[in-house]
């Protein structure tokens, strides 16, 4: 039998080695073909906001139900209860 020598290429210090006649895997050239696609599809369906769970607007219901809103509108309301009282040296 006569062994084929294989052309090989070093980088790194020759410590990274690769065969010239290696082709690209299948599954890595069905992912730079899906991946551009799925990001596109996606870009265009939340280009002017998400909706459903994602959206911002979704939780609103449950964050006022649990009182944990932030007033925007008037951001320098006070809250009408005080959970603080000032100590004797405060005053």
């Amino acid at each position: 039998m006569e062994s084929k020598k294989r052309k090989v290429s070093h980088y790194a210090d020759r410590e990274i080695f690769e065969y010239d006649d290696t082709k690209v895997p299948k599954f890595l050239k069905w992912v730079y073909v899906i991946v551009p696609i799925w990001g596109i599809f996606w870009f265009y369906q939340y280009w002017n906001g998400s909706h459903g769970i994602l959206d911002r607007g979704h939780w609103q219901g449950l964050e006022k139900a649990a009182k944990t809103t932030v007033p925007f509108e008037r951001p320098n309301k006070v809250s009408e209860k005080v959970d603080y009282i000032p100590t004797e040296e405060e005053k």
